[in-house]
């Protein structure tokens, strides 16, 4: 059985080209409005167990390791950080940061969020995007490594939105922590 196929013929090229630019842009946005949300109470459990995991970390050998390089980051040379799902920095002084990330991929309920601890015990909530397991930060202070913990978490923002740390609160029973 034969079944009739569509045949449009087009006068004119530009007009083809704009009829599959409306197709693409169309089917972007049903796959864009098809993109699940995070449920704020799934991922404030993630974040609040991941935070009181961290509460007691203490850095050890073996631990992967996250990775500081040079590069381009709209038009200006910077530094670039990665993370592969967790990984420690060690900032040359007696600072260290350990990163531990969540892709939305992995769970869409939970959406891509790091939660960092530094070597004073304080906490950070990041809600860069996270591509599988890789988290990208860029430092807004060119090429320099961060003198301290602090400074880290203060100059590398999120490779994609600027997306900045975010201190949480030092009492694990306190919520809030989806808020900013």
């Amino acid at each position: 059985m034969n079944t009739p196929r569509l045949s449009i013929r087009w006068k004119h090229p530009v007009a083809r080209t704009g009829a599959v630019l409306c197709l693409l842009a169309a089917a972007t946005s049903a796959a864009a409005a098809g993109k699940r949300q995070p449920i704020p109470e799934v991922r404030d459990a993630w974040i609040q167990t991941t935070a009181t995991e961290l509460r007691n970390f203490v850095p050890s050998s073996g631990l992967a390791t996250g990775r500081f390089r040079p590069t381009g980051h709209k038009g200006v040379e910077a530094l670039c950080c990665e993370i592969n799902g967790r990984g420690l920095l060690n900032l040359g002084t007696n600072d260290w940061v350990w990163i531990v990330s969540h892709s939305a991929h992995d769970d869409p309920n939970i959406g891509d969020v790091s939660i960092g601890v530094c070597q004073g015990g304080r906490l950070y909530k990041n809600e860069a995007h996270v591509c599988g397991k890789q988290l990208r930060l860029v430092s807004t202070n060119g090429l320099a490594l961060p003198a301290s913990s602090e400074q880290f978490f203060r100059l590398f923002l999120d490779e994609i939105d600027d997306k900045p740390w975010i201190p949480l609160p030092s009492d694990p029973k306190t919520p809030a922590i989806g808020a900013e």
